[in-house]
């Protein structure tokens, strides 16, 4: 979805990168980027920890803003 690609962007980190950090394939990041398919509970959880280490917080419309 946008809201992935854009953690991932702010974080400034490539595909690859940011789907290590997550602890998915580069192939299911690809994925969920394109809304071809949603993260799983697990993603969501490593989604949140992501987030959280780099202080982002969902802003208006849901969207990732840095706190």
């Amino acid at each position: 979805s946008q809201r992935v690609r854009t953690i991932r962007a702010i974080m400034g980190l490539s595909s690859r990168d940011f789907a290590a950090k997550l602890g998915v394939s580069p192939n299911t990041l690809t994925n969920w980027e394109k809304s071809k398919t949603v993260p799983g509970i697990r993603g969501c959880k490593a989604l949140a920890k992501v987030m959280k280490k780099a202080k982002l917080v969902l802003g208006p419309g849901g969207m990732p803003v840095p706190k």
